[in-house]
């Protein structure tokens, strides 16, 4: 009998974990179960599981190659998929995968196996997508965006470009595509992690501020210049962000012309400030005169200053302070809040509506940037077809 479309795939398996799951699916899923697996329960009749009424059933047996038992198992079997509950020893999970394959079944990853999973349960590829990203996504926040682009955002908007893509003009169209893209790159910060790199001159407070928003002393904190020779990293989360968050080697034009260690840590700072979602700069605010040449050759990256050590300045001193400047003690963590809701507005996220239409994968961003260059309609509706129901459209 020839086995046609069937997947084998571990679903979790990580390092030596008391359980892992191995799922197998597809057309002859059920074929090769009844090869490699002995039930200690009388097994419903052929053709009855997997269920097509949606019933669910759960069965009790062993992993077998011939007559040599592999493992004890547990298997759930739901609509065309079975899952093999097996001991987590990587050698048993990879005996069982393997003994699989030899009956006809095609090893995918993790991601593939369920997209296609996804697929075969959802009514569009817009549904499927969300269901997948939102097992990955980093914030609750992201998840309540995604979860509402099925009935708040891109979905309906898709469905409404389908039905009216002969009667708008291609300019409208665009236009909206635009619209939903601007959107994105401030959704993305919510769905997945965001970098924050602080910055500034040694001994200005950075690692103290690092060790404020981490709740917790994660880095050293000294007086003596320097003393961060490397960046540092912790997640946190900031207001509803999830954060990578970096404290770095204190910029200074010296340094890099002085020790090779030194040079090569202020090379390493300008890369990460570099790739940052957000910098925030710290200075001492009783040595301003230091900060000023480094804010100028930041030029145009994304940047919050915060002013620290301000406990230092009298009432009137601390009123004098640049209002864009956020003023902060980072030792004491008085203005903590302040700099978390300016870093909120910087990145656009402090008001963001969970409901606005956006791009969550890959593939719909690729779209709907194929949507902005198409200049007819019938190439455009192909366009949104496959965006709606993937590359065979029904």
């Amino acid at each position: 009998m020839e086995i046609k479309n069937t997947q084998v795939c571990v679903l979790t398996a990580r390092g030596m974990a008391a359980i892992a799951s191995v799922a197998l699916a597809g057309d002859d899923a059920q074929t090769i179960l009844e090869k490699v697996f002995r039930s200690s329960n009388p097994l419903p009749p052929s053709g009855y599981w997997p269920l097509a009424g949606g019933e669910r059933i759960i069965l009790h047996g062993s992993i077998v190659d011939g007559n040599t038992i592999i493992d004890e198992v547990v298997v759930g079997c739901e609509d065309d998929q079975f899952v093999i509950h097996c001991h987590g020893n990587p050698l048993l999970v990879e005996q069982i995968v393997k003994l699989c394959q030899a009956n006809g079944a095609t090893l995918v990853g993790t991601e593939s196996f369920m997209s296609g999973t996804y697929q075969s349960q959802s009514a569009d590829m817009i549904e499927a997508e969300a269901k997948q990203a939102m097992q990955t996504c980093a914030t609750l926040s992201g998840v309540k965006i995604i979860a509402n682009q099925l009935t708040y955002g891109l979905l309906p908007l898709a469905q409404t470009w389908l039905e009216t893509v002969d009667t708008m003009s291609v300019q409208e169209l665009w236009a909206q595509c635009h619209h939903v893209l601007r959107k994105t790159s401030r959704a993305k910060y919510l769905i997945n992690r965001c970098r924050i790199v602080i910055i500034g001159p040694p001994n200005s407070g950075k690692s103290t501020l690092l060790n404020q928003l981490a709740g917790k002393d994660e880095v050293i904190v000294s007086d003596t210049a320097g003393t961060t020779r490397d960046w540092i990293q912790i997640t946190c989360h900031i207001g509803p962000l999830l954060a990578d968050i970096y404290d770095t080697a204190g910029l200074d034009a010296m340094l890099m012309q002085q020790h090779e260690i030194d040079s090569e840590a202020q090379q390493a700072t300008m890369q990460l400030i570099r790739s940052a979602d957000m910098n925030i700069f710290v200075y001492d605010i009783t040595r301003e005169h230091q900060a000023q040449s480094l804010l100028f050759s930041l030029g145009s990256l994304k940047t919050v200053i915060v002013a620290n050590k301000c406990d230092l300045l009298t009432p009137r001193q601390r009123e004098n302070i640049y209002s864009k400047y956020v003023r902060l003690c980072a030792k004491t963590g008085d203005g903590i809040d302040r700099l978390t809701q300016t870093l909120l507005v910087a990145m656009k996220v402090a008001d963001f509506n969970p409901q606005t239409p956006v791009c969550f994968t890959d593939r719909q961003l690729l779209l709907l940037r194929q949507i902005l260059h198409t200049k007819d309609k019938p190439t455009a509706k192909k366009h949104i077809e496959t965006l709606l129901f993937g590359d065979n459209p029904v």
